[in-house]
């Protein structure tokens, strides 16, 4: 067993071997970079698409419209759902969608989403 000492060096407790010296920094994003570039990466085809509907924001219901790049509708509509909880805090059950249309990729409207489509090409 290998003889370790404690560190406070981080904002956690953590074992430290004793021949490293304390101002080592131990940092786990390079191990996180290396696994995530040798997983292959699954090219999926992106679609536009356009969804409106309603979400109740105070007392009142508000309208909107947004478009998303995602693989399919189901996609879709689970990324509006995430986007607006985060964003405004709105729970799911809050969240009524009307309507879910793809768009062709000469209508996209939006920059963002017209830059994800280009670059799944």
């Amino acid at each position: 067993m290998r003889k370790t000492s404690w560190s406070t060096s981080s904002r956690r407790w953590s074992r430290r071997p004793r021949n490293e010296p304390a101002w080592v920094r131990r940092d786990h994003t390079s191990t996180a970079k290396f696994l995530s570039i040798a997983v292959p990466c699954h090219a999926v085809s992106m679609k536009a698409f356009r969804i409106s509907g309603r979400f109740r924001m105070g007392r009142g219901w508000q309208p909107f419209s947004k478009e998303l790049a995602a693989a399919d509708e189901a996609a879709a509509r689970e990324k509006l759902l995430s986007i607006f909880g985060s964003q405004h805090g709105v729970p799911r059950k809050y969240i009524t969608i009307t309507q879910a249309t793809e768009v062709p990729p000469d209508q996209v409207e939006d920059h963002v989403v017209r830059y994800a489509l280009e670059a799944r090409k």
